[in-house]
Formats: structure tokens, C-alpha cells, sequence
């Protein structure tokens, strides 16, 4: 899953989030998106595009990669 943010959001927002991380999920922020690794299933994560956006105070949208890639195509 790849969450496109609108905007870089600060270190402590980061920090923030990153507290609320369960195992075996995995989340990396990198500059405007965050890359989530969740094994168990997205509708099984804390993780959701809501979450993520209280966290860390910026507007989202969350997709899978598989639509990340098909809008990658479509682009071309």
C-alpha cells in the first residue's frame, strides 16, 4: 500500500505516527508518501488513510500497488 500525502509532513508528526505501529505491520515515511507493509490485511490495520491523516496533519489518499502501478500505465 503507498499513501500519497499533500504535503511533507514535520519530524514529530512522524515520530508521532510511528508509535502506533503494531507488529507484524511496517510503515516508512519518505518525503509526501508513506509505504506500508501490513501481512494481515489493510482492513485489519490500525493503519487506515483516516489514522494516518490524524497523525500526521496533512490530506491523503491510500491506494494498493497494484493500482499504483495501473495509474502508472495509464500515464504513459
Amino acid at each position: 500500500m503507498v499513501t500519497f500525502l499533500s504535503a511533507t509532513p514535520s519530524a514529530d508528526n512522524i515520530s508521532g505516527l510511528q508509535q502506533y505501529v503494531a507488529k507484524p505491520d511496517k510503515l516508512v515515511v519518505h518525503n509526501k508518501e508513506v509505504y506500508l507493509y501490513i501481512p494481515n490485511g489493510y482492513g485489519k490495520s490500525k493503519l487506515s488513510n483516516t489514522f494516518i491523516e490524524s497523525k500526521l496533519g496533512v490530506e491523503a489518499t491510500t491506494r494498493n500497488w497494484k493500482t499504483v502501478v495501473k495509474l502508472y500505465e495509464l500515464s504513459r
